[in-house]
Formats: structure tokens, C-alpha cells, sequence
């Protein structure tokens, strides 16, 4: 989990030891399960999110910070 993360409109992927040979994504916004090599996951504002992504299921959630 990464707290207070600062994401711009725009798209991102989870990769593996800063190297893209291993990412995950989705075209989904906010929660759901990426896919290993998989889209890249959509972020429609730009704002503060605490991020969760588990890399053994893929789960990931952004959750706005108020």
C-alpha cells in the first residue's frame, strides 16, 4: 500500500522492481483485478489516492484522500 499518492489524469500499470518486463493493468478506474502484461488502468482525476495492489491476486484499489 502506498498512502497519499499523487496520480495525474491519465493511465498507469503496476510493475516489478522498476523494470516493465513484469507489469499489471487493466482498463478499469478505481478497484478491480489487473492482469499480468494487461491494459493500462485508467485515472480519470487528477488527485490524492491511497493505492492498494496485491501482486499474488492482482487486486488493486485507488481510493481518493479527502
Amino acid at each position: 500500500m502506498k498512502k497519499n499518492v499523487a496520480l495525474n489524469s491519465g493511465e498507469f500499470k503496476f510493475r516489478a522492481n522498476h523494470d516493465w518486463g513484469t507489469n499489471w493493468g487493466v482498463a478499469q478506474e478505481f478497484f478491480g483485478v489487473a492482469d499480468l502484461g494487461g491494459g493500462n488502468i485508467p485515472v480519470s482525476t487528477a488527485f490524492n489516492y491511497d493505492v492498494y495492489f496485491n501482486d499474488i491476486t492482482g487486486e488493486f484499489s485507488f481510493i481518493p484522500v479527502y
